[in-house]
């Protein structure tokens, strides 16, 4: 037999003030109808053996889902999503699928599961804020993509973390290092024509790699002017080719760590190799760190790196107004993940 929610439960969820007595009404039928039906989906969907998750959890999720997309909605979409039955069926898909994965997961406490629905609503209000920025200046422009890649980085790492996948959030936060590490430099250094340079690199690291239309001669000679130029302990060419963009601020030193030094990101070192193990597999579980869980970890990474070094230049680049940044959210999670932050600084201190 179907489950059901009354319309009473639903106005206590969904806590709607924007819509007349007979639209609530319609909305309160819509979603009792894909409630109680997606209910018998999720149950239908999951092995036989488990116990599915209660209903009033299910319908929880899907509201809080559907909650926390509203807040970085278009005011004209609020006013009629309940009308879309694709969006609704997305509600009902992605709780589905989040409920059947977390089945044989460890239990996340309250205020995990708060902080990483937060950074969800964080992560959705800059890029909002980005996507509303207007610039005809070649190098914010540059900036602009770069950022816009970090962003969604820092996605894509949240959601890993949110699904208990800490060795492939550790992958990707690895990558949001490294372009947060470029933006800073950009940043940092703004009289240094390092935006052509970037693109010129892009065009070099193409024509090396043979997806570049060029002469064999052409890509031959540029590796050869590579190996030429590395100093005795330097690099390898591949190296040269990568930081060439920067290589009038790297004095030789042509490596990741020493672009870090130039974006001040030196305190990751330790953070970046680590993670790298990750990359190249060691079988690295958790009773091997001690400190702190490995998904606590990345965490606290990615909140960190974004929090520190990117927020507020994504708030002078792209002119973020107050009005414009979820500023409680981010107080929340600051507050959520206090209790770890010395365990990263203990992880920082013995990596370094």
């Amino acid at each position: 037999m179907s489950q059901k929610i009354s319309f009473k439960e639903i106005d206590a969820l969904l806590q709607e003030k924007n819509h007349d007595e007979a639209t609530l009404k319609e909305i309160y039928r819509v979603f009792q109808k894909h409630l109680s039906e997606g209910y018998d989906r999720y149950k239908k969907h999951l092995d036989k053996h488990l116990t599915p998750k209660p209903f009033s959890f299910f319908a929880k999720e899907v509201i809080a889902r559907h909650k926390r997309k509203m807040k970085t909605s278009l005011l004209s979409f609020q006013s009629q999503y309940y009308k879309d039955e694709d969006y609704l069926q997305s509600l009902i898909v992605e709780t589905i699928n989040k409920c059947t994965k977390e089945v044989d997961l460890p239990l996340r406490n309250e205020k995990e599961n708060a902080s990483i629905s937060d950074i969800e609503t964080i992560v959705s209000a800059y890029l909002i804020a980005m996507d509303h920025y207007k610039t005809d200046i070649e190098e914010r422009d540059l900036l602009r993509h770069l950022c816009h890649k970090a962003m969604r980085r820092f996605a894509s790492g949240m959601t890993l973390v949110s699904h208990h996948y800490p060795d492939e959030a550790l992958i990707v936060w690895r990558s949001f290092l490294e372009i947060v590490t470029i933006i800073k430099v950009i940043y940092l250094y703004p009289n240094k024509n390092l935006d052509k340079q970037f693109y010129v690199n892009k065009q070099y690291v193409l024509a090396v790699l043979g997806l570049l239309p060029t002469t064999s001669e052409h890509r031959d000679s540029l590796i050869e002017q590579a190996k030429s130029h590395a100093a005795k302990g330097a690099s390898q060419y591949w190296e040269l080719f990568r930081f060439s963009w920067v290589s009038d601020l790297l004095n030789k030193d042509h490596s990741s760590s020493k672009l870090r030094e130039l974006a001040k990101l030196s305190a990751y070192d330790g953070h970046y190799r680590f993670t790298s193990v990750f990359v190249h597999e060691r079988l690295i579980k958790d009773s091997d760190v001690k400190i702190m869980s490995l998904n606590d970890y990345a965490l606290q990474l990615y909140w960190r790196l974004f929090d520190t070094e990117l927020r507020d230049i994504l708030k002078e680049l792209f002119e973020i107004s107050r009005e414009m940044t979820p500023e409680k959210e981010e107080k929340d999670v600051r507050a959520h993940l206090k209790l770890d932050r010395e365990k990263l600084d203990e992880m920082t201190r013995l990596m370094s």
